[in-house]
């Protein structure tokens, strides 16, 4: 058995300095033509199965390599990104200057 994890192309607001997670977010032009790179990447391979997050940008990329197959996804939660809560599309700094206590967590638990 062999098992291909892939992750989700380019979205929009892809912005290292901020924590996206949890804001369902669609690729951007950039993520659906590398979603298209991987459909075609994946097009002579057998897939027994797809399993996607239940987020907009790992659907598309996944409803890509499908397109190719004659397979439905299975859409799972537990492949969700992380939620980043109270600082979920804030920078880090915006997040320490806002919230100290979680971010010194975080620095602790690093």
């Amino acid at each position: 058995m062999r098992l291909i994890l892939v992750r989700h192309g380019e979205t929009d607001t892809d912005n290292p300095g901020k924590c996206h997670g949890a804001t369902d977010i669609d690729l951007s032009a950039e993520g659906y033509r590398q979603a298209k790179t991987l459909r075609q990447r994946f097009a002579g391979e057998h897939l027994d199965a797809i399993y996607s997050s239940t987020l907009i940008r790992g659907i598309r990329t996944a409803e890509a390599i499908a397109s190719e197959h004659d397979i439905e996804i299975i859409r799972c939660p537990e492949v969700n990104e992380v939620d980043f809560g109270l600082i979920e599309c804030i920078t880090f700094e915006e997040a320490c200057e806002l919230y100290p206590e979680v971010s010194e967590l975080w620095r602790q638990n690093s």
